[in-house]
């Protein structure tokens, strides 16, 4: 989780502004993790939570992307994507190329 992510998620969850968030200065600790642990995902703009990419190699990523839990799907750049931890996100939100 990055240091963005982790002051959305505060802000989603507490209602405070992001400038709150950031002036009580939460920190996200770095965890060490293997590469087979890394899955490519970026944030549902509806629900917030991340949604898996199928990153797998030779596979071009999918043009949009898909939220099984809001039922939607949506585009994204690539400034939206990141790295996160596969044991920290659903998995039935990967999107095969």
């Amino acid at each position: 989780m990055t240091q963005s992510q982790l002051d959305h998620a505060i802000s989603t969850c507490t209602g405070e502004s992001l400038q709150t968030i950031r002036r009580r200065g939460f920190r996200a600790r770095p965890v060490e993790l293997e590469s087979e642990d890394l899955v490519l995902a970026l944030d549902c703009p509806f629900c917030r939570r991340p949604v898996v990419l199928d990153s797998s190699p030779g596979v071009p990523l999918p043009v949009v992307a898909e939220c099984d839990r809001c039922d939607v799907y949506f585009e994204y750049a690539a400034e939206e994507l990141y790295a996160a931890d596969s044991r920290a996100v659903a998995r039935g939100n990967v999107i095969e190329g």
